[in-house]
């Protein structure tokens, strides 16, 4: 259970790659409770409640991924984590955030995750 609260919070950072990942799939979470709700209330089942509120949860927990890691991602930037709150200016908040977590390289590139593995002599 600490692991999975540990990964929950916004503390350390996140690079290039983790935050496109979490993006991705927290834009997927996101957004897959709408059209599933547009067919419960459609269909005016009684089971549509329990799984609304499923997939509301769902969409909160897509947003709160999204949000940790962009401000795990400023940090690795060096840059302040208030700039999360970028992302309630719609649309150039949304591509401001999109340019500099996605494009920009890590402050530190010690903290660069290598794909080369160095060989032992």
């Amino acid at each position: 259970m600490k692991a999975f609260l540990k990964w929950l919070s916004p503390r350390g950072t996140a690079n290039r790659l983790d935050w496109w990942l979490i993006t991705i799939v927290s834009a997927f979470l996101s957004s897959l409770p709408f059209p599933i709700a547009i067919l419960l209330l459609m269909e005016k089942e009684l089971w549509g409640f329990p799984v609304q509120l499923l997939l509301l949860i769902l969409m909160a927990f897509g947003i709160w991924l999204s949000l940790r890691v962009t401000i795990q991602r400023y940090r690795d930037l060096n840059w302040s984590p208030w700039l999360t709150l970028i992302y309630l200016i719609p649309y150039a908040g949304w591509i401001f955030i999109w340019l500099t977590c996605g494009f920009f390289p890590s402050a530190d590139p010690k903290k660069v995750r290598s794909r080369v593995v160095s060989k032992k002599a």
